[in-house]
């Protein structure tokens, strides 16, 4: 039973990241940074939490680093537009 929690609960923590990422491509420059802000900021707390799940071994073992290893690139992708965002590197094309 803990195994569906973990799938279906998984599922919904990548929700979030999607959908801001998804909307940021049809705003200003301004809200564009917003949204990647708001997609770090989840990027950030799901890999939290699939530490925290990896830490007391929930789940199926694969299934578990596997999920660990997406969220911290996802983490490391918007973390990296973010920074050139703010920094002016990075060219947001609307």
């Amino acid at each position: 039973m803990e195994d569906c929690f973990y799938i279906n609960d998984s599922n919904l923590i990548s929700l979030g990241k999607g959908a801001n990422y998804e909307e940021s491509q049809a705003c200003t420059k301004n809200e564009f940074k917003q949204r990647i802000a708001i997609c770090l900021r989840e990027a950030r707390e799901s890999n939290y939490w699939y530490r925290v799940l990896d830490r007391l071994k929930l789940g199926d073992d694969d299934q578990r680093k596997y999920l660990l290893q997406e969220s911290l690139e996802l983490k490391l992708i918007f973390g990296s537009i973010h920074t050139k965002c703010f920094k002016g590197e990075f060219d947001v094309r609307i």
